[in-house]
C-alpha cells in the first residue's frame, strides 16, 4: 500500500521552492515584489558596462576598481520590480555610479551615469589671535551736499 504522506509532502515541498525565488519591500505600508540577486548583480554588470563608455574620464585606479569591487546598491522601490536604482563606486576623491529608473531588467529602464567631485572641508586659515574685520560704515548717497536736486 502507498504511503499518502509522500505526495503530500512533494507537493509542500514544490510550493515552498517556488515561493522562494520573490522578495518583498514594504515601502510606505504597501508591499513591492523587489528583484532577485541575480539581477541586481546583472544591474551591476549593465553599470560597469556603462562605464565603460566613459573610461576616457576615469583613472586607471578607478577602472581596476570598478571592474574588481562589488558596488553599493541602493533601490527605492515604488511598484512591483520599479522604481530607482543606484548603483555606485565610492573613491577618496570622488564617486562614479549609475543611476536606473522605471521597470527593472526591461527595456523600459532608463539608465543614467553620473561623477560626482568630494566637497573641499571648509578651512579657516586665520590665526586664532588675529583681528577680526570690523565692519565698514556706509554713508547714504543721497547725503551729499554739494549735489543738487534739480
Amino acid at each position: 500500500m502507498k504511503n499518502p504522506l509522500i505526495p503530500l509532502m512533494l507537493t509542500l515541498l514544490l510550493a515552498l521552492c517556488g515561493c522562494a525565488g520573490t522578495r518583498y519591500a514594504e515601502v510606505g505600508g504597501e508591499r513591492f515584489a523587489m528583484i532577485s540577486e541575480k539581477e541586481e548583480q546583472e544591474l551591476a554588470e549593465q553599470a560597469r558596462l556603462a562605464l565603460s563608455r566613459i573610461a576616457f574620464q576615469l583613472s586607471p585606479a578607478e577602472k581596476r576598481a570598478i571592474n574588481s569591487q562589488q558596488p553599493e546598491l541602493r533601490f527605492i522601490y515604488s511598484g512591483d520590480r520599479f522604481g530607482r536604482a543606484v548603483v555606485r563606486w565610492v573613491f577618496p576623491d570622488r564617486e562614479v555610479g549609475v543611476n536606473f529608473e522605471g521597470e527593472f531588467m526591461t527595456r523600459h529602464m532608463t539608465s543614467m551615469i553620473y561623477t560626482k567631485g568630494k566637497e573641499p572641508e571648509v578651512v579657516d586659515f586665520r590665526h586664532p589671535s588675529a583681528p577680526q574685520k570690523e565692519k565698514i560704515k556706509r554713508v547714504p548717497r543721497n547725503n551729499n551736499p554739494k549735489r543738487r536736486k534739480n
